[in-house]
């Protein structure tokens, strides 16, 4: 006879967006794939960056960047979405799941979007053994430490986005499902993305020339008659 070792992965709670991608053209359809395990619902974040706002972004981000966000952005959006509602998933292996952007916010071509998917202690569906659940029985009633800055009506907003660590985290159980320090913000997905249908590819000569096309994102043509406008820092 044959022997083998078989092992029963139990995958921790998370979630990832799929892709690389941050342009999403505006075919009638703005959707956002996603992937996630263990877990019965999600949270989403969005928070916009103001058109007119995107040069004083750029001067400390990167394009997939988010510091000092508060200074050029507003949160739009706050949003559990369940992951249960279909019985026949099973929520304990990796299933795609997609963000429907249309049906949630308005966008705003030139815009950008800060898009965070999170989640919380009580979406768990990882197996968890009664030691584990007693230690983290107040995982619901979770406080966050928070700072005070009262400059507008975002304040609460931006305490807990930007210090999403529970009271009693601990540092040992950060890998630990079953405990409240598991959940922390650095587990979230995140992703910035435009609403636009140009793409544009930049090339720089040595003289300090620049050639930069312009390309239609749903069909693929070269567009004609673009204003462009070229900064520096």
């Amino acid at each position: 006879g044959k022997s083998a070792n078989v092992v029963f992965e139990d995958k921790k709670p998370s979630v990832t967006i799929a892709g690389t991608g941050m342009i999403i053209p505006n075919s009638g359809k703005l959707v956002l794939p996603f992937e996630a395990v263990n877990l019965s619902a999600v949270d989403v974040t969005v928070i916009k960056i103001y058109e007119n706002n995107i040069p004083q972004f750029f001067q400390a981000n990167s394009y997939q960047g988010d510091y000092d966000l508060r200074r050029v952005a507003k949160p739009v959006l706050q949003k559990t979405i369940r992951l249960d509602e279909d019985k026949s998933l099973n929520l304990q292996k990796k299933n795609r799941f997609t963000l429907d952007l249309d049906k949630l916010l308005k966008t705003e071509p030139g815009a950008m979007y800060r898009i965070s998917i999170g989640f919380r202690r009580e979406y768990n569906v990882y197996r968890c053994d009664n030691a584990g659940s007693e230690a983290s029985a107040d995982a619901e009633n979770q406080e966050y430490y928070g700072y005070s800055e009262n400059i507008d009506e975002d304040d609460q907003f931006w305490q807990l986005y930007s210090n999403s660590y529970p009271r009693n985290y601990r540092w040992e159980d950060r890998e630990n499902p079953c405990t409240p320090s598991y959940y922390t913000g650095d587990k979230w997905a995140s992703r910035n993305v435009m609403a636009s249908n140009i793409g544009l590819v930049a090339k720089r000569g040595n003289d300090n020339s620049m050639l930069i096309v312009a390309t239609d994102l749903l069909t693929a043509k070269t567009i004609g008659g673009v204003t462009l406008e070229l900064l520096d820092y």
